[in-house]
């Protein structure tokens, strides 16, 4: 099932991604864009501040997939349950989205 795959695939890529890490990285930098004195190298904040952006898309573009292929599979569990095919077209939609999705943060990381 092209659905289950993916989202097999997918978890094997929060290992990739380990987005937890990522999380906390951003929460560090977000800590250090806190303190008083932040801005006393402009330079520097910038850097932080670019690093901390990039952290906050990768994550959320991690979790936006991860919402697409649980819509999917639940999607997917409709068409199983109610031997209707209603939903394949919206369910092949999603799955192109996904891999698109997934190879933009591929190259991300």
């Amino acid at each position: 099932m092209r659905s289950t795959n993916t989202h097999s695939t997918f978890r094997k890529w929060g290992g990739l991604f380990d987005v937890a890490h990522l999380e906390e990285k951003r929460d560090e930098l977000e800590e250090q864009t806190a303190q008083p004195d932040f801005w006393s190298d402009v330079s520097g904040a910038q850097g932080i501040i670019s690093q901390l952006q990039g952290y906050r898309t990768i994550i959320d573009q991690y979790r936006e997939t991860e919402g697409l292929i649980e819509e999917a599979e639940i999607m997917l569990e409709l068409v199983e349950e109610e031997n209707s095919f209603e939903y394949l077209d919206e369910i092949k939609a999603r799955l192109d989205r996904i891999g698109k999705k997934m190879e933009k943060l591929t190259l991300k990381v």
